[in-house]
């Protein structure tokens, strides 16, 4: 049934000619029954009076004839005067006398039917009742006051969660007269809760609803305010927040429990919180199957924003800092995307389109230079051989100059060369990435080389470069350069490449170069400091007679 025909059938029962008296609005818990009766106060007769009451957490019917007394008091009824004229009487004419049981309390009760006579009363959250206040009570307070007072009741109710449901059962067909179904679609839910108040994510908040068929309209209002307040209006790049807005939506969702079969938060957070497809449906468990079946539904979800929206809704906390991180990624991400798009589309039609004009290759050109700095080394590539494929070998440069100035000085590459082979479709390209390497891994000295061997026990290129090219002079200057715990380190360092067994094979004469260093140092000064450190380390490590061989010999 529509929301339009459930308002004009509710209008109709309740109007002062329906016989209508105790009216029924069922519907799932944030479907709007509240929304609909208070919509419905603007088209009742002017002079309709009415009661609206919540028994939410209420225990006994004399806690809800109070809140009928409160209600009235907030309200200013007017027949609130007649009410304590009634309780006034009542008491004055109890005064003096004793009667077992009676208390000003049950004594204020005495005035309910004034404030109850030929009303509409409005009781909402039955199903939120304490299990103590039992449903055959509340019927007889109803129907007592239908009959004795002339009310006439709107129960507004989600009967699927009430705990007495066997005995509501009872009573439906004797006491109630008509029952409506608030059944409302995701498009009334969204409605409703935006108030059709445009906003810079509506649409996108709008269609991630859409797709979790969420009629609930008190979590989409979570979901719109929960939004208005990290992401809009805070000068985030729209992109960015776009790609935000499917994970706040099913978060919220999530959280709140707004639909069947919503995943849990911590599998939201997980790496299993990302669609089928990224990663193997054999490692899901059955109801994590269905659970990334929901989430697929929004086309995938962030778990880092995950975790980011859990806090806010657990702590009321806002980690701005990682936001702001996460949107400014997005945001690079999706102007990448952007770039791609636009060089994809003009590479087919360059490789491919029949018609295709040379004489365009400029203009072309001119639309994606401004972003070619967010392409990767292979991309930019893949675009230089379409120019000059196209014989444009100035655009190709104009491109590539662009690139390598964006990215010289910040670009990181590997030390051993396994980067080398994407830099090599160009001079340009290739020259970059040795100016690069020159600069994040400068030529080694001799000790610097020794030392790294020693710390990490193993060499890299440069390490190697640097002792295969070690003359007998490279050992002999640094040994007179350095000086205390350098000195040591590097004398260690080198007596520990002799304990390499193929050290020889790899760097044929390195260890012969070393100990023909030394004896050139200790025969240029013989009594001196250093002399007696290269002799005393030498018979340390059984070396000794190394300082007494001729030149060109080995430690094998």
């Amino acid at each position: 049934m529509s929301l339009e025909k459930v308002r004009e059938g509710l209008l109709d029962a309740l109007g002062s000619n329906s016989a209508s008296k105790v009216v029924v609005l069922t519907g799932a818990w944030g479907t709007g029954k509240t929304h609909m009766w208070e919509s419905l106060l603007v088209e009742l007769p002017v002079d309709s009076k009415f009661v609206y009451l919540s028994l939410f957490g209420l225990k006994t019917i004399d806690e809800l004839k109070l809140k009928i007394i409160e209600s009235a008091v907030v309200r200013k009824d007017s027949t609130y005067k007649e009410y304590l004229k009634t309780v006034a009487s009542a008491s004055n004419a109890l005064v003096g006398k004793f009667l077992p049981g009676t208390s000003l309390g049950k004594i204020a009760m005495l005035g309910i039917r004034s404030l109850l006579h030929n009303r509409i009363v409005v009781l909402d959250d039955i199903e939120r009742k304490h299990d103590s206040l039992d449903v055959r009570e509340l019927m007889g307070f109803v129907n007592e006051c239908v009959d004795q007072y002339g009310s006439k009741f709107l129960m507004l109710m989600n009967v699927e969660k009430l705990s007495d449901a066997m005995h509501w059962r009872e009573f439906q067909e004797k006491l109630i007269d008509r029952e409506f179904r608030l059944a409302v679609t995701p498009y009334d839910a969204f409605e409703i809760a935006s108030n059709k108040e445009r906003f810079s994510g509506y649409e996108i908040i709008e269609q991630e609803c859409l797709n979790l068929w969420l009629v609930n309209i008190r979590v989409i209002k979570r979901i719109i305010s929960t939004y208005k307040e990290i992401l809009d209006g805070k000068d985030y790049d729209p992109v960015g927040m776009a790609g935000l807005i499917p994970s706040l939506v099913l978060t919220t969702v999530c959280y709140f429990r707004a639909i069947k079969d919503a995943p849990s938060i911590d599998f939201l957070e997980s790496s299993k919180g990302l669609p089928l497809g990224k990663n193997s449906s054999e490692d899901l468990k059955e109801q994590e199957l269905i659970w990334a079946d929901v989430i697929g539904k929004v086309g995938g979800i962030n778990p880092a924003f995950v975790a980011i929206i859990r806090v806010y809704f657990e702590y009321g906390l806002l980690e701005k800092e990682m936001l702001d991180m996460m949107v400014d990624r997005l945001r690079e991400q999706g102007d990448r995307t952007e770039v791609l798009k636009r060089i994809n589309s003009f590479a087919d039609e360059a490789l491919w389109d029949k018609n295709f004009n040379p004489g365009v290759l400029d203009e072309r050109c001119a639309e994606f230079t401004p972003g070619i700095e967010k392409l990767t080394v292979s991309e930019l590539s893949n675009l230089a051989q379409v120019f000059s494929g196209a014989g444009r070998d100035d655009l190709r440069n104009k491109i590539l100059d662009k690139w390598i100035c964006a990215h010289e000085l910040e670009l990181e590459v590997e030390e051993n060369d396994m980067d080398a082979r994407l830099y090599r479709s160009h001079p340009k390209l290739e020259e970059m990435y040795l100016r690069v390497k020159a600069r994040l891994y400068p030529v080694l000295s001799i000790e610097e080389a020794v030392s790294k061997i020693s710390r990490v026990g193993s060499w890299g290129d440069r390490e190697s470069d640097v002792i295969r090219s070690a003359e007998v002079e490279t050992f002999a200057s640094a040994l007179n350069r350095l000086n205390g715990s350098d000195l040591a380190q590097f004398i260690y360092g080198v007596f520990g490449l002799s304990r390499i067994s193929n050290l020889d094979e790899s760097y044929p004469g390195t260890m012969s170069k070393f100990y023909e260093a030394c004896r050139a140092v200790i025969r240029s000064n013989s009594e001196s400091r250093l002399a007696g450190i290269l002799e005393r380390e030498f018979d340390r490590n059984n070396k000794g007679h190394f300082l007494m061989e001729a030149p060109g010999e080995s430690d094998e």
